[in-house]
């Protein structure tokens, strides 16, 4: 497999383990969550920033699931430091749909950096769907669809 295949399977792998891991323990509750920023876009780019940066917030998600979230990120985490691992997600675009009054859903998609050992790859992010809800003022992760 191509440096770059293997790369872009990492990445997606570790985004959809810890958001399955949100979603397979909220009870079936769309009402999960992630937040900051003013907006959808911004909320789940801070997500991302939070994600790769090892900076996660118990807040970007509803209390009901911050404890199983807090859980699979701590495993990513440790896959990453593991790793050696550093992800550049700035080259992700967050576009907002479907938004109707405390609701959207974010489209994530772009181009990711992973550095290993010194040597950087750029890859396709696979596109992916943030399910968000504002509550409380902030915008906050639901879940995730492919």
């Amino acid at each position: 497999m191509k440096r770059s295949s293997m790369f872009t399977a990492l990445v997606a792998m570790l985004t959809f383990a810890v958001l399955l891991t949100a979603c397979n323990n909220n009870g079936g509750d769309t009402n999960n969550t992630s937040s900051s920023g003013g907006d959808p876009a911004g909320a789940a780019k801070a997500f991302f920033d939070a994600l790769y940066g090892g900076t996660v917030a118990d807040t970007m998600f509803c209390a009901a699931n911050a404890a199983a979230v807090k859980t699979g990120l701590e495993q990513s985490k440790q896959a990453l430091t593991a790793s050696g691992a550093k992800i550049d997600v700035s080259g992700l675009k967050y576009d907002v749909a479907n938004q109707s009054g405390d609701s959207a859903d974010v489209k994530v998609s772009g181009k990711i950096k992973m550095t290993v050992a010194g040597t950087t790859n750029e890859a396709d992010y696979t596109p992916l769907t943030l399910n968000m809800k504002n509550e409380g003022g902030s915008w906050k992760v639901c879940g995730m669809t492919a």
